[in-house]
């Protein structure tokens, strides 16, 4: 990959920057990252309106104040969260042991079914899916966005990959992601932006919103299992990671019908996590159709 001065520059930023958050305890990196939120709360509040025209949509019947509250622990949470992507360079099995707490049973459910497809949201900690599958030997791809900067492309690729997991920037066809699923590997999807004319409509917090389709798309053509997975940070921001198979057999068989089922399934499941951690939750995206932000 050929960099231009300012990639170069941009990539060994960001490993120094790495390098002396890894060096910090993380009591220390934990009280930088909730900064870095109020930082971008209050300073540079890019999307906050976003956020909470969201959150009013979601919860109608919250007040003001506990709108404004969730806001404000939502940016520090994504603020640790980011803290926490740099960290997660010096990753090891004990430190992970140590900093995510997963079932042995859902471990051993995973290995078992040799490969399927991992959905979750844009919730909790979902960066630290790649060290949790590949510190425990569990083949995992992920779809990334692809960076603009060739130097920050460089630099999150090499983390992220650091702990045997791969990453697929978005474009990649869907006979590769269904070559991936077949070889007995986890596909990595976040099914919850919204995903316009190409998505399924779904109920999510009584409105409807176009969601992604792929899950269900790769499930009919393979017939793998379909895993819902989330990362959730607790008070002292160490995590729990939770797994949960879809029961597919009740599905119907008509392809759209089972395409709604399925999207439906995975909406609501969201739906009861945000509702659980809304702190949690990246709101700062548009999730429902532009009407219904008109009539707030």
């Amino acid at each position: 990959m050929n960099l231009t001065l300012l990639e170069k520059s941009t990539y060994y930023s960001l490993t120094l920057i790495s390098l002396i958050i890894n060096f910090l305890p993380r009591y220390i990196s934990k009280m930088l990252g909730m900064m870095l939120g109020d930082f971008m709360r209050i300073i540079i509040p890019i999307r906050k309106n976003v956020a909470i025209q969201n959150l009013k949509i979601a919860f109608p019947n919250k007040s003001n104040n506990e709108i404004n509250r969730i806001i404000k622990q939502c940016y520090r949470h994504f603020g640790i969260i980011f803290i926490d992507l740099f960290r997660s360079f010096t990753l090891n099995k004990e430190k992970l042991n140590k900093l995510v707490e997963i079932s042995k049973l859902d471990l051993k459910m995973l290995r078992e079914d040799n490969g399927g497809i991992i959905v979750t949201g844009h919730i909790g900690n979902w960066e630290l899916f790649l060290p949790i599958f590949g510190l425990n030997n569990i083949p995992f791809f992920a779809i990334a966005q692809y960076q603009r900067n060739k130097g920050a492309q460089k630099f999150f690729k090499k983390m992220r990959e650091k702990h045997n997991s791969k990453i697929i920037l978005k474009g990649i066809s869907s006979k590769e992601l269904i070559s991936i699923i077949n070889n007995n590997k986890y596909l990595g999807l976040a099914s919850d932006q919204n995903a316009g004319k190409k998505g399924t409509m779904v109920p999510f917090f009584g409105k409807d919103t176009s969601v992604p389709k792929g899950a269900g798309i790769f499930h009919i053509k393979t017939k793998c299992p379909i895993f819902i997975c989330y990362c959730i940070a607790d008070r002292n921001y160490n995590y729990n990671f939770m797994v949960n198979k879809l029961n597919l057999d009740n599905f119907q068989e008509d392809t759209n019908d089972k395409l709604f089922d399925i999207s439906r399934v995975i909406s609501d499941d969201l739906e009861k996590i945000v509702s659980l951690y809304p702190e949690q939750y990246f709101w700062f995206h548009r999730k429902w159709p532009k009407k219904i932000y008109k009539t707030k």
